[in-house]
C-alpha cells in the first residue's frame, strides 16, 4: 500500500508470482505491476486490508533514514503481519523476529516472503504480538504524554 517507488517496485516484481496485491497511489496505474494494482484504499478499507493480508510490505523512504514511518505503527495496530526494511529504530519498538519482521535486501525480502508464506502460525502469533505491543506501547495518547513531559 502506497505510492510507487524504484525500490518498492523492484521487491513487489520479486514476488508477483505470488499472489500479490497492490493498493495505493494511481502511479501504479502506468507500472509493469500494474495489473496487481487494485486502486486506492480509504482508511477503514486499509485497516481490513492489513488485517486480512498475509504478508504487508513496509518499506520505508530512501535514502536510508534511522526511524521509521507511520505505518509501521498502523500495520502492527491493525493486527497485520508486516516485513520492513530494517531501520536502526525498529530494535527499541519492537522485537525482531517476535513482533515484526525485517529485510536487509531484496533476496532476503523473497526468502522471507516465502518462508512466512509458510509459516501460518508463526505469522500470526507475530502479528498479535506486534498489536499487543503497539497498544501497550505506542499508541498515539502515550506520544502526546511523552511529548509534553519533554517541553515541561
Amino acid at each position: 500500500m502506497g505510492a510507487k517507488y524504484p525500490e518498492r517496485e523492484e521487491l513487489l516484481t520479486s514476488v508477483k508470482d505470488l499472489n500479490i496485491k497492490i493498493y495505493g497511489w494511481k502511479d501504479w496505474e502506468s507500472s509493469p505491476l500494474a495489473s496487481y494494482y487494485h486502486g486506492p484504499l480509504n482508511l477503514a478499507e486499509s485497516v481490513k486490508a492489513y488485517r486480512c493480508a498475509k504478508i504487508c510490505l513496509n518499506t520505508n523512504i530512501n535514502p536510508p533514514i534511522n526511524g521509521v514511518n507511520a505505518k509501521t505503527f498502523e500495520i502492527a495496530a491493525a493486527g497485520g503481519f508486516q516485513l520492513s526494511d530494517y531501520r536502526k529504530d525498529i530494535d527499541g519498538l519492537f522485537e525482531v523476529g517476535k513482533e515484526i519482521e525485517i529485510f536487509h535486501d531484496p533476496l532476503q525480502f523473497r526468502e522471507k516472503v516465502e518462508f512466512y508464506l509458510k509459516n501460518t502460525d508463526l505469522r500470526e502469533q507475530i502479528a498479535a504480538a506486534a498489536q499487543s505491543r503497539v497498544m501497550k506501547d505506542h499508541t498515539m495518547g502515550k506520544r502526546v504524554r511523552e511529548i509534553l513531559n519533554i517541553v515541561r
